[in-house]
């Protein structure tokens, strides 16, 4: 088995499908995740296997698709109404301050949706909220009552269709489902990598290249003991061992969309920290991102910055606080 590290100094040791530039939307949408100074300790994005590192870094894994074709056999899985998507964004984190209508369920004024996914197709809007629990972990009837306000949010309300869900371990869906009460689904950790490695397949790249991002996913849920697959060895890096500039150099030459050569870059960067090593930055502009220590200190996330509605289709760059 192999021995995770107890935790991670910067947010791109954990994340394989990497965002390409600061101004682009991903990039926003993780650091809201790595850049919350106020959550530390065993919750912390930093602490490999909590819920605020695994749903980022298994999630975001649907960045490697260069269209919107794997979003309806995704949230199949849901019985969701869902024709040909258009276009899809999602964040995570997405706090958002309650009205009077939901805030007396809560005993507080703001809730937070791990996950907001939002999608168009010929039929109009769309949007699922996920309420997520790390594996092994088991929903109660508080989180019920979340995904009923997450689908009533002020913000959510304007959608016409909306979906809630919880996102488990396969041990755990019938329990779930139980809590669930038939009111919201159930996708389990192990069905969503699944998925992945079957969108794989209907890229229109090169089997070898399509073998090599399914093993990546593979070998991304098993490091977590998600099993999708009975393999679990990693790929053989691109370069004397992972991690190292002469692999991305290798990567880069290839005829690829970016989004899957970001992800290959990313995949060799997380296995080289799973295996004790220190990897080169995959992108020039990674070298000055800020680490734990620094995020921790500087303090750089405000209350109005967790509450920018990242997963809308009207979100820009211009909302983001420029850090540093």
């Amino acid at each position: 088995m192999l021995k995770k590290p107890a935790s991670i100094d910067v947010w791109w040791h954990a994340i394989a499908a990497l965002p390409p530039s600061r101004e682009n939307h991903a990039y926003h949408a993780l650091r809201r995740v790595w850049g919350d100074h106020t959550i530390s300790g065993p919750r912390s994005f930093y602490k490999i296997g909590t819920e605020d590192n695994l749903t980022p870094a298994l999630f975001q894994n649907w960045a490697v698709f260069p269209d919107s074709m794997w979003v309806a056999p995704f949230l199949s899985l849901l019985g969701c109404d869902i024709g040909h998507v258009k276009r899809v964004r999602w964040a995570y984190a997405c706090e958002e301050e309650l009205d009077e209508r939901r805030r007396r369920y809560h005993g507080r004024n703001f809730v937070t949706p791990d996950i907001i996914l939002h999608f168009e197709d010929e039929k109009g809007l769309g949007l699922v909220a996920f309420e997520v629990k790390k594996p092994g972990g088991v929903p109660d009837n508080k989180d019920v009552v979340k995904l009923e306000s997450y689908c009533n949010l002020p913000s959510t309300r304007r959608i016409g269709r909306r979906y809630g869900c919880f996102l488990v371990s396969e041990t755990k869906k019938d329990l779930a489902q139980k809590i669930g009460d038939s009111t919201f689904p159930v996708i389990t950790w192990e069905e969503m990598g699944k998925k992945q490695v079957a969108a794989v397949r209907e890229l229109a790249l090169p089997s070898i290249i399509c073998d090599l991002l399914q093993r990546w996913i593979i070998r991304e849920f098993s490091r977590n003991e998600i099993w999708i697959s009975e393999y679990e060895a990693p790929p053989d890096p691109m370069g004397s061992n992972y991690g190292l500039e002469e692999a991305y150099r290798q990567i880069d030459r290839m005829a690829l969309p970016d989004s899957v050569r970001l992800f290959l870059k990313g995949s060799e960067a997380v296995e080289a920290v799973w295996s004790n090593l220190i990897p080169d930055p995959p992108m020039p502009w990674l070298r000055t991102e800020p680490n734990m220590t620094i995020i921790q200190a500087k303090k750089w996330q405000s209350t109005p910055a967790r509450r920018v509605c990242r997963w809308s289709f009207d979100w820009d760059v211009s909302q983001e606080r420029v850090w540093g």
